[in-house]
């Protein structure tokens, strides 16, 4: 089977935000079960992935994003003036407006034709408004954030905040029933996009690369961590909740423990958090395997934001609990012990009080989470079970 790939960004599994690191651990298994090619956009900050795609690709093309720095300020007056007309008039969301540009639909007509795959992933909801380019061949889409691309504010108003979700919920009806088939990524996800759809919509499983060897929890001192990219909103949200709410609390309980908080592109805002007692900011870290060794969990609600995490799913993976909220597991359905969900706040600090005290239940729950990752997670049963899916709607078209 011939499949090509559009996304927003270069995927790679050692990429710095969620989404590459899940679309490049799912394309590694895809690899091993067809010939895989790939349309993305590229950011000036994936460069140094470019000459490393995900292995096994048939091939990789991309149109490259400017750096903000590279413009001249009329340059990006003239820029800035483009997205709010399409914003304004043409009614596009804004992020959606960012990542459209006639190049792109062309470069896909243009690999179609000579790759001529049995089939199109389309990644994200950003890509959606590519699908009319696509229409030669049968087509994929798939949500990660539930039909919300990523609302955005528009000069600091709530205001320009509304008018992004309206357009979005538009943005959906319009482009998404022209895929042969639609996606998301949770059973949640799924059954909103069913009723603003009014058509089925299938849940495509988790995936993360799995460490040959896991780490264990119960050899690290008292320490938790935290980690995500910073530019996304949801994540200096929870940072600065454990950091001013929930971390005191433990204090008192375990005066020594300590909470790390890890990921790239943080504001001076989060930076600062790393000047509270027991808190300590380390930023991107680029070995994992070092970052998790250090801690006995992973502590990570989330108050906003949809789809699901994939830090979540890389702590499972490497053997370490998660504590966290509905929201922070959502579309996680590993058993109690890998995962303490919690929506208060007393609980959530009794069970991170209980791992950081107790190094023995701290690793009895980290080879719970081992278990159940390798059984879950795997990047080739995630490809196959796509490909099976694929292949299903095939024989009905």
């Amino acid at each position: 089977m011939r499949i090509l790939v559009a996304s927003p960004f270069l995927p790679h599994p050692e990429a710095t935000h969620g989404g590459a690191v899940y679309l490049g651990s799912f394309l590694a298994g895809l690899t091993q079960h067809a010939e895989v090619g790939l349309v993305s956009f590229l950011r000036p900050s994936e460069i140094r992935w470019q000459s490393q795609p995900t292995q096994g690709l048939a091939f990789s093309q991309a149109i490259t994003l400017p750096q903000r720095y590279d413009l001249s300020r009329r340059q990006m007056l003239v820029h800035h003036a483009r997205m709010l007309w399409r914003w304004g008039a043409q009614g596009k969301p804004l992020v959606a407006a960012k990542f459209w540009t006639p190049a792109m639909a062309d470069l896909l007509r243009r690999v179609g034709q000579r790759f001529r795959p049995d089939v199109v992933l389309v990644e994200f909801s950003i890509m959606a408004q590519y699908l009319d380019a696509l229409q030669d061949w049968p087509t994929v889409l798939t949500d990660h954030e539930h039909g919300q691309g990523g609302s955005t504010a528009i000069a600091g108003t709530n205001m320009g905040r509304a008018r992004d979700r309206r357009l979005w919920l538009q943005y959906v009806r319009a482009h998404y029933p022209k895929a042969t088939l639609v996606q998301a990524l949770t059973e949640p996800d799924a059954e909103r996009l069913q009723q603003v759809l009014g058509r089925p919509v299938g849940v495509r499983p988790p995936v993360v690369l799995l460490p040959a060897v896991p780490v264990d929890p119960g050899s690290a001192p008292a320490r938790a961590v935290f980690l995500g990219d910073y530019t996304h909103h949801p994540n200096p949200e929870t940072a600065t909740f454990l950091a001013r709410e929930l971390w005191p609390r433990v204090r008192r309980k375990s005066p020594q423990a300590e909470l790390l908080l890890a990921g790239p592109r943080a504001s001076g805002d989060v930076k600062s958090l790393g000047d509270l007692p027991g808190i300590r900011f380390v930023g991107y870290v680029q070995d994992l395997r070092d970052l998790f060794t250090q801690a006995r969990c992973l502590v990570a609600p989330a108050f906003s934001g949809a789809g699901s995490r994939i830090k979540v799913f890389t702590a499972l993976g490497y053997g370490i609990p998660v504590i966290a909220n509905g929201l922070g597991l959502r579309g996680v359905s590993a058993p109690e012990g890998a995962v303490r969900r919690h929506e208060e706040l007393e609980s959530l600090t009794r069970s991170t009080v209980e791992l950081l005290q107790h190094a023995d239940i701290a690793a009895r729950d980290g080879r719970t989470a081992r278990q159940w990752a390798l059984a879950h997670l795997s990047p080739s049963q995630a490809a196959a079970a796509q490909i099976a899916t694929i292949q299903a709607a095939l024989q009905t078209r």
